[in-house]
């Protein structure tokens, strides 16, 4: 039996503060209690609802435009915007190594499998973009500890992770972590099940995370894979795949970051642009949060080359990727996934990294994320001007990352 048609509703105050509780199918987006002062609104702002819509029309944006007040029993001048909640997906089939190991590490021994070598220009070996020659974060690493209370918080917006992988980072914040997958019925769980499915990428986030914070494994000579091992991860589980998700788990994942006072949100998902990701991702931003989101991947320019967003928004850095041999992954076979570029006013907020290539430009937000942690390490002042400046002045000076 197919699920009724979901629309995310901006409503007015004075009738959304006494709507939901009343209406089973209209019920508030983000988990607060005040969810427009976690989204740093003032009380006095409209407030997202997520409503199901019975028999609204023939597609999600029949139901956004059809007569939804009257549906939901509320005033027209109550609802100022509203959009549907639609399925979307991020392609990254071909990104994934020989049998679709994150990392192409298998757990628990952590067997090595090689980088693909075709149109892709291979790294000289294992963990090769941390090296000297290229990102410099090991040596980046080893120049500054962490130390509490001043450790920068990451959040990690994806499919989840794998709890018993051995790359997995060592200092996940368990209690903060988050699904918002409500199908698999865990809300306090990021867990990836990993089922390995046709198509299912659901591994992806176990790969990202490893690259963001990985702790050591012996294939690197029993040192961290990840660029910011010592960083708190807190792991935001918003897909089952890269394949599918929804519009509100991406809105609900970044109003929450923000709530948790997260410093820097790493995401290597996107899609189309929304008006609740919008009001999310400005919110994150005047929280002094930066946001960097994969730039997105195509084949042959296929479905579109553009940046997808959030990365797209000029509050985030789109994080693009290059290969071990300074080239951008661009001009490839058709078969092989390229990055998304364009137009001209995106690239301006726009960075890229070295990047192994396992994950392409999934891989490129978790170098980037890196980067910008070890500009803002705390304390320092939590001002979007400070921060967003910060990041795109100084990034280009180390080698492996520039502006894309």
């Amino acid at each position: 039996m197919a699920q009724n048609p979901r629309i995310l509703l901006k409503l007015r105050p004075q009738t959304s503060l006494a709507a939901a509780p009343s209406r089973p199918n209209l019920r508030p987006l983000f988990e607060s209690a005040t969810p427009t002062q976690a989204l740093g609104l003032t009380g006095a702002s409209p407030t997202w609802y997520i409503a199901e819509v019975p028999e609204a029309g023939t597609t999600a944006w029949d139901a956004a435009h059809s007569q939804l007040a009257a549906v939901l029993g509320l005033d027209e001048s109550a609802i100022t915007f509203a959009e549907p909640d639609l399925p979307q997906s991020f392609p990254s089939e071909n990104e994934a190594n020989a049998g679709g190991s994150a990392l192409a590490l298998k757990p628990p021994d952590c067997t090595f499998h090689d980088q693909d070598n075709d149109a892709r220009k291979p790294g000289p070996g294992f963990a090769w973009h941390l090296g000297d020659a290229f990102s410099q974060l090991e040596q980046a690493r080893s120049s500054f500890a962490f130390s509490d209370p001043n450790r920068t918080r990451i959040a990690h917006i994806d499919t989840g992770y794998d709890p018993n992988h051995s790359a997995r980072p060592a200092r996940i914040l368990h209690a903060l972590e988050r699904n918002f997958v409500n199908e698999d019925g865990t809300p306090n769980s990021a867990a990836d099940p990993n089922r390995g499915f046709l198509f299912d990428n659901s591994g992806h986030g176990t790969g990202t995370i490893g690259l963001l914070a990985g702790q050591a494994v012996p294939q690197n000579n029993n040192q961290p894979v990840g660029g910011a091992p010592d960083a708190d991860i807190v792991p935001l589980r918003i897909a089952n795949s890269v394949v599918l998700f929804f519009t509100s788990t991406v809105a609900q994942a970044l109003n929450y970051a923000v709530q948790q006072q997260c410093d820097v949100i790493s995401m290597s998902m996107g899609g189309l642009p929304s008006g609740a990701w919008n009001d999310a991702v400005n919110a994150a931003y005047e929280a002094g949060i930066c946001i960097v989101a994969a730039s997105g991947d195509c084949f042959g320019g296929l479905p579109t080359h553009h940046v997808v967003y959030p990365a797209r928004y000029h509050r985030t850095i789109a994080a693009c990727g290059v290969m071990a041999d300074g080239t951008a992954y661009f001009n490839l076979p058709f078969h092989i996934v390229e990055g998304n570029w364009g137009p001209d006013s995106t690239m301006t907020a726009a960075l890229a990294a070295y990047t192994p290539n396992t994950r392409g430009r999934s891989s490129a937000a978790p170098m980037l994320s890196i980067w910008t942690e070890r500009e803002l390490r705390p304390p320092r002042p939590r001002s979007p001007p400070r921060l967003r400046c910060g990041t795109r002045n100084t990034s280009h000076n180390f080698r492996g990352i520039g502006n894309a």
